[in-house]
């Protein structure tokens, strides 16, 4: 094997590493937080110290939190000190930014002077960050892929805090209440945070207040996208954590070269392994419009369905179980090139599991049909017109459950 060659194989290896141990990290918050209905601010920033060291272990650790008062540094706990300065001038400016910070040559300002790189990793949100990791480096500086998993652990801290701060504010008086609105904010705050991409279109009512599906997208470097419809099966009070901890799996994994089927197989052993019984039925389409291949992938009680426009038919893909259910359980997938004016479109199970008045169900079929007849319309209005038939049809108040529809149409 030529030696450039093999460099580029180490470095692959080492970039999927570096990925997998942010996801461990993001696994370690959620099982430190995500079950807890109080989780107070040092708490928190005790659970993202132990996060960042987990994602980078070699480097020094500290967590930085913007109070009433000020800076406040929460030292690793070996007792390295890292922050040079608690001003609130410099690291306000920098969590307002609310983004990961790649520092490649300290000017020992902030950062004690002895390392010669350093990273701001902030629990990212809509407002500016009020909790972040401070990653220091002796020597070298942090690669690409470094900083490309600390922004999908960033996300992930976010909603982690979000949820967390949503649930302590509640506790105190009505605590069921206070996990369920958690759950569909979490639910809400999941599906706007994703990525655009050209001919990708989701419809979705979540009116039955089930909080248990979502729909995103991950874009996948220039010219591919990862586009998801989840289903979560679990109980009322760790569905917030598998619904935001498959999100965080996602929108690594989307980083990588895996397949779909890979990338199901290990969020479905992740999810086995866990102390509660938390499923997911998650179908996936991957898309490179650059090629055209596209992957659809999937497990548990989800629907996709395939329209070519050189057969103008469509086809119905089915699935096995759910993952989590069993380790090494059955991932379906499909691999085809695309061309334009053909569609995917996949669906969770409040869709064809809705009850119609005469007593039968909506049914995949139903679907299909949708499809094959409505080719021609853009993403959007395919998706919304999915929704519309199922709730034209519905017997109100029967098998009441979030619906959800994302469809890509090629152009």
């Amino acid at each position: 094997m030529a030696p450039k060659h093999r460099r580029r194989i180490l470095a692959r290896m080492k970039d999927t590493s570096i990925f997998e141990r942010a996801l461990r990290a993001a696994a370690n918050v959620e099982r430190e937080t995500g079950a807890e209905l109080a989780v107070g601010a040092e708490r928190f920033c005790e659970a993202a110290a132990r996060a960042a060291r987990t994602f980078l272990p070699d480097d020094d650790v500290a967590v930085i939190r913007h109070t009433r008062d000020g800076i406040v540094v929460h030292e690793t706990d070996d007792g390295s000190r890292i922050v040079s300065c608690a001003a609130e001038g410099g690291w306000a400016h920098l969590l307002g930014k609310n983004k990961v910070v790649d520092e490649r040559a300290n000017d020992g300002a902030l950062v004690d002077g002895r390392y010669e790189s350093w990273m701001l990793v902030p629990a990212a949100g809509k407002q500016e960050a009020k909790i972040a990791a401070v990653v220091a480096r002796r020597k070298g500086k942090f690669h690409r892929s470094e900083i490309d998993a600390a922004t999908g652990l960033s996300s992930f801290l976010g909603q982690a805090w979000r949820g967390a701060r949503t649930r302590s504010k509640r506790a105190a008086t009505l605590a069921e209440d206070a996990r369920h609105a958690s759950l569909l904010s979490a639910q809400a705050a999941i599906a706007r945070n994703q990525d655009e991409w050209p001919g990708l279109s989701r419809a979705v009512d979540y009116g039955s207040g089930a909080g248990s599906d979502f729909a995103k997208a991950y874009r996948s470097g220039e010219y591919a996208v990862l586009a998801c419809v989840c289903d979560v099966t679990a109980e009322e009070g760790s569905r917030l954590a598998a619904m935001v901890h498959v999100d965080c799996w996602l929108s690594i994994l989307a980083q990588t070269s895996l397949e779909a089927r890979a990338m199901l197989r290990r969020i479905s052993l992740d999810l086995a392994k866990g102390r509660e019984e938390r499923y997911a039925a998650i179908a996936l389409v991957r898309h490179n419009r650059e090629t055209g291949a596209t992957e659809i992938a999937g497990c548990g009680n989800v629907g996709a369905v395939v329209f070519s426009h050189e057969t103008m038919d469509a086809r119905r893909i089915e699935f096995a179980q759910a993952a989590g259910i069993v380790p090494e359980g059955e991932i379906v997938a499909h691999s085809l090139v695309s061309r334009p004016g053909d569609v995917v479109c996949v669906y969770s199970d409040g869709v064809s599991g809705a009850k119609k008045r005469n007593g039968e169900l909506f049914g995949d079929e139903a679907v299909v049909d949708i499809v094959r007849k409505g080719y021609y319309l853009s993403a959007a209005d395919l998706a919304s017109t999915v929704l519309r038939a199922v709730s034209e049809r519905e017997e109100r108040g029967a098998n009441a459950d979030d619906r959800t529809v994302q469809v890509l149409k090629i152009e």
